[in-house]
């Protein structure tokens, strides 16, 4: 069946997608189970959760941290999560599941680390005691760098473009800050958001980010300047995550749900609940489109678009 219904806690009415679905928009799906898998920090519970590509009802994948926020994976598979209350970052080990701390000390005062982003070569980026600085942590062991430091006040969300350039955005200034590849200089690039927390890229280096306060997505082209809105409907968006399709994920706070805005389109749908306070998201980089998918019939998407759309009028 390509259609299933989810009657939530809130005993609203939930219509979603399954695999059939959404492979036919392109969805990718992890090596190991042959499935896509997103992977969601739920705040103030302190577990991690996963939910794969039907969407639905979030599963617990694992418990026992601290205020979990940003999430970020490594090229083998490594999930990496912020302690936010402890100012840590745990290492989740691919296939085993022991969890290791890396770092701590990311904790100063009311200052707590949140996102987290990583590089091709294994570094994560985080921010650092006292909140204007970014910190590079190696994730082989050696001694983190102050990566940039100065003009921020409160940096949030961080991604990479394809050139090597950290974006990062700013809830203190309201504005989107770029540092150049390698760290040190960085520049003002965008203007015009609303207490911005998550931060994401697409594949033509477009930047899209969650406006906390004002409900919305907003996205600003490679060049930089005035962010418009893309998107709209929300309850305090926190993180933000692309799949290899070019979906965007939206980490719906306060509806305690994760949205999802297919590719091509700018209106959220429900993707995912069981969820109270989900923060960030991020998908394993080690998949792959399984070849059957790529027959699959547009019928199956269709049928996917009008039970979300359903299940929106329905909220």
């Amino acid at each position: 069946m390509w259609l299933r219904h989810i009657i939530s806690a809130r005993h609203r009415r939930i219509a979603t997608c399954v695999c059939l679905a959404l492979a036919a928009f392109g969805c990718t799906a992890d090596r190991a189970s042959g499935t896509q898998i997103l992977y969601i920090s739920d705040d103030q519970p302190g577990f991690v959760k996963s939910v794969g590509p039907a969407g639905g009802a979030a599963d617990l994948y694992l418990s026992g941290f601290n205020q979990p926020f940003g999430l970020a994976f490594d090229a083998v598979g490594a999930l990496y999560v912020v302690n936010a209350s402890l100012g840590s970052i745990s290492r989740i080990a691919p296939g085993s599941g022991t969890v290791t701390t890396i770092i701590t000390g990311l904790r100063y005062e009311a200052a707590y680390p949140n996102f987290l982003t990583i590089d091709p070569a294994g570094n994560l980026y985080v921010r650092s005691a006292g909140a204007r600085t970014i910190l590079q942590v190696p994730t082989n062991g050696d001694a983190p760098r102050t990566y940039t430091t100065g003009m921020f006040v409160s940096p949030a969300g961080m991604a990479f473009d394809s050139l090597g350039n950290l974006y990062v955005a700013d809830e203190g200034t309201s504005e989107v800050y770029v540092v150049g590849p390698g760290g040190g200089s960085f520049s003002l690039f965008a203007t015009g958001f609303d207490n911005p927390w998550g931060l994401a890229i697409d594949s033509r280096n477009n930047v899209f980010v969650s406006n906390r306060a004002g409900n919305s997505i907003s996205e600003v082209g490679p060049g930089g300047g005035v962010a418009h809105v893309f998107a709209t409907g929300f309850n305090s968006p926190l993180g933000l995550a692309f799949d290899n399709a070019g979906n965007l994920y939206v980490a719906d706070e306060l509806n305690h749900q994760v949205d999802v805005i297919l590719a091509g389109t700018n209106s959220p749908l429900i993707f995912a609940d069981n969820v109270f306070d989900p923060a960030g998201l991020a998908f394993n980089p080690a998949t792959s489109v399984p070849e059957s998918s790529s027959g699959l019939l547009a019928a199956g998407g269709l049928i996917g678009l009008a039970a979300f759309r359903q299940r929106r009028r329905f909220r």
